[in-house]
C-alpha cells in the first residue's frame, strides 16, 4: 500500500512539472467578416456544384410533388396541440405495426414538445 502510494505521488509530481514548462500566448488575431447570402453566388464551387447536380434534380423532383391535403392548420400547443396529437398517433401506429409479432406491446406514446419546429398549414 505505501508503495503504491509512493508510485502515484512520484507519477503525479511527474505529470504536475511537465505541464507547467509550455505557456502559449496568442500573438496575434485577425477575422473578416463573410455574409452568405444569394448575393455572393460568385463565389460558388463550380465543381461542387457539377458534383451535386444530379442528387440536386432528383430531390427537386421528388420534394415539388404533393403528398397530402388536409382541410386545417396542425400547430403545437402546450399541453395537447393538433400537430402534437398527429405526430403521436403516427409514431405510436407505426411502433404498433412493426412489433405486431413482439409479446410486448405499445400503450402509449410520449414526444418531447421541443422536437415540433413548425405548424403544417391549411392545403
Amino acid at each position: 500500500m505505501i508503495i503504491r502510494n509512493f508510485i502515484f505521488l512520484i507519477i503525479s509530481g511527474f505529470l504536475f512539472s511537465c505541464s507547467q514548462e509550455t505557456e502559449w500566448h496568442i500573438n496575434n488575431s485577425e477575422g473578416s467578416y463573410l455574409k452568405v447570402d444569394s448575393t455572393n453566388s460568385s463565389n460558388e464551387d463550380k465543381k461542387m456544384l457539377s458534383e451535386i447536380a444530379p442528387y440536386k434534380h432528383k430531390l427537386d423532383s421528388a420534394m415539388s410533388g404533393i403528398i397530402t391535403y388536409t382541410d386545417k392548420e396542425y400547430f403545437k400547443k402546450k399541453p395537447n396541440g393538433t400537430l402534437n396529437n398527429l405526430v403521436c398517433d403516427m409514431v405510436f401506429d407505426v411502433i404498433v405495426k412493426r412489433y405486431k409479432d413482439s409479446p410486448y406491446k405499445p400503450d402509449f406514446c410520449l414526444l418531447n414538445y421541443g422536437g415540433l419546429r413548425r405548424p403544417l398549414p391549411k392545403g
